[in-house]
């Protein structure tokens, strides 16, 4: 059983490397997918959410080679609100939202203006520790899903502009 579990695990790891697998946010795809760079950005509102935004859009940020230089004004705000409460008043669901409003200027003048949002319905947990981590990987995860869709949003910017 352990030599058949050793063969699949080999011939994944094979399976993989030889298919030319390469993370989505590599270097080489940045370098290769987008004509746009990233200048400045200039951050308001949740602190958390900013921090992880700038984290992930780092490697768009001051690309020397690219012909379209952009610079970002982003707020970001978080919302948590309870959504249901058990009898004796607890909460039992929580709705966690984050929005994000990012002003694009290109040349010292503002070109789109946009606002992102994303949101999570989740249940309470007895364990309040657990909870606080639930509810920080939630905000990681919208987070990321934000800084996608800017991502895809500039670069919608280039497309448009060149059409």
């Amino acid at each position: 059983m352990i030599k058949i579990k050793k063969i699949i695990l080999i011939s994944t790891f094979f399976l993989i490397v030889g298919c030319g697998f390469e993370p989505i946010y590599s270097t080489k795809n940045i370098n290769s997918n987008y004509e746009f760079t990233i200048n400045n950005i200039g951050f308001s509102g949740t602190n958390s959410v900013n921090k992880k935004l700038k984290n992930r859009l780092r490697n768009f940020i001051n690309i020397e080679e690219k012909p379209i230089k952009y610079d970002l004004i982003i707020d970001s705000s978080t919302s948590k609100n309870i959504t249901s409460k058990n009898q004796k008043g607890d909460a039992e669901m929580y709705f966690t939202e984050i929005v994000v409003k990012v002003d694009v200027l290109h040349n010292d003048s503002l070109k789109n203006k946009t606002t992102f949002k994303e949101n999570f319905e989740y249940e309470n947990k007895s364990n309040k520790y657990e909870l606080k981590k639930y509810e920080k990987t939630i905000e990681k995860n919208l987070v990321s899903k934000i800084s996608e869709d800017i991502i895809k949003y500039l670069y919608s910017i280039k497309w448009l502009k060149k059409h």
